[in-house]
């Protein structure tokens, strides 16, 4: 959810940037205002991110490392699928978990040689 402000009395809805970096802060004061986080464990995160190992792993890598409560949840944790779900709706996009196991190769793939040919010209032919 977006993070929620006041201000003179109105409450003013706070969304991230679109097409923009993850930002650490950002993405934890959202965790922290839809209460899936303490302040304790705000902190934890931004310590613990700060270390060496924490910058060698992408954000939602690091925080899902920390296996922290999700207060949402009793007894769950912070898990990466729970934070990408997260993230989704913080930047109101939809999540879809796409099943590698399920896809279905050969259909996707034959689309290939129905693309135009500048625009396979243009990824270089990688697919």
């Amino acid at each position: 959810m977006a993070i929620s402000t006041e201000q003179e009395g109105k409450q003013q809805t706070k969304k991230p940037k679109k097409n923009s970096l993850l930002d650490l802060h950002g993405f934890l004061d959202g965790l922290l205002a839809d209460d899936r986080i303490n302040q304790t464990d705000y902190d934890f995160a931004i310590s613990s991110y700060r270390s060496v190992a924490g910058k060698d792993k992408h954000i939602l890598h690091s925080l899902a490392d920390l296996k922290l409560d999700d207060r949402q949840s009793a007894g769950a944790k912070l898990t990466l699928e729970s934070l990408t779900m997260a993230l989704s709706t913080q930047c109101g996009q939809e999540y879809y978990r796409i099943d590698p196991l399920k896809i279905d190769v050969a259909k996707v793939t034959q689309g290939k040689s129905g693309m135009p040919r500048n625009w396979l010209q243009g990824s270089g032919g990688n697919l």
